[in-house]
């Protein structure tokens, strides 16, 4: 695993300048935290509201009613 990282740090070193790099560390963790939070509040309840609903399509069901 060590190998792999020292891999990709020579290969970030030598694509992007250093003020890009300390820029990168910053932005891209935060990007890819920030992207699925975005995503999960926007249609969390949609996505929740369709999974109730299969579930309780799928309880009535076993429970012969339809």
């Amino acid at each position: 695993m060590e190998r792999h990282t020292e891999l990709l740090d020579r290969a970030c070193r030598r694509t992007y300048p250093p003020h890009l790099r300390s820029y990168l560390a910053i932005v891209l963790p935060a990007a890819f935290t920030i992207i699925p939070l975005v995503i999960g509040i926007a249609w969390g309840a949609y996505l929740d509201d369709g999974a109730y609903l299969s579930f309780r399509h799928a309880r009535d069901l076993s429970l012969g009613r339809e």
